[in-house]
């Protein structure tokens, strides 16, 4: 049979432990004993209006959820929207990339700020596909580098890029050839085929404490330009 309360609670009672309790405890009964199916509700009892939907920001295009982010971005034609990283404002191709004196960049458009509710691991996924360079620019002016062995870096930092990973740092080199220093500057042909262009791509663990966490990719560059032609990522957020 259904349950029906021992006691029952009307405006005008006055509220005993002992009625209260012999109504838990009849309702405590109930449950073990078994449900009858016609106290079974058809509906459902959550559905997806209880989980927060993800949003997504056209600029960026990436999604925004609650354990995790992700997106990319897919040029396809000549409107593709590049991004860059350039050894003007890395030292300008001078020293080696572990110097003091080497300031690391932001790659722009590649790094998402996260508030944790309490301390989780993340996982960053990231991949960029790159085209390095032409620079023919000759080493004066304090750049130690030749042409032919001019290195860019990508590597994923958190907080900021004091904290980068550098351990994990992938290079591409300067495209050596297929090119024309001369007007109108541009290809011979297509230099992807060259040693310019580069496909990277990697994944990190950290460990975030509560609270926002800054995470993205920066770049270290012996090279006039380097073009980041498209990217992808995908955090991961695991709650301890």
């Amino acid at each position: 049979m259904s349950y029906t309360p021992p006691n029952v609670l009307s405006a005008s009672t006055v509220l005993t432990s002992s009625d209260v309790q012999g109504n838990v405890d009849a309702l405590q009964i109930y449950l073990h004993s078994g449900i009858i199916a016609g106290d079974l509700e058809a509906a459902q009892f959550a559905d997806t209006r209880h989980v927060q939907p993800p949003t997504y920001e056209p600029w960026t295009q990436v999604q925004h959820g609650v354990t995790g982010h992700q997106g990319a971005q897919w040029g396809g034609s000549s409107q593709a929207r590049l991004t860059f990283a350039t050894s003007y404002l890395t030292g300008n191709g001078q020293s080696t990339m572990d110097a003091a004196s080497i300031d690391w960049l932001e790659v722009p458009n590649s790094s998402f700020k996260i508030v944790l509710r309490q301390a989780a691991k993340l996982v960053f996924h990231w991949y960029v596909e790159l085209e390095a360079g032409p620079d023919n620019i000759p080493a004066i002016g304090g750049r130690t580098f030749p042409v032919l062995d001019r290195l860019g870096y990508i590597t994923p930092y958190i907080g900021s890029t004091d904290f980068r990973e550098s351990i994990r740092a992938q290079e591409v080199q300067n495209t050596q050839d297929g090119y024309s220093a001369a007007y109108p500057i541009g290809s011979r042909r297509c230099f992807t085929v060259a040693g310019g262009y580069g496909q990277r791509d990697g994944t990190m663990l950290y460990d975030a404490p509560l609270g926002e966490t800054v995470i993205g990719l920066c770049s270290y560059s012996q090279i006039d330009r380097i073009g980041v032609i498209n990217w992808a990522v995908a955090i991961e957020i695991f709650y301890q």
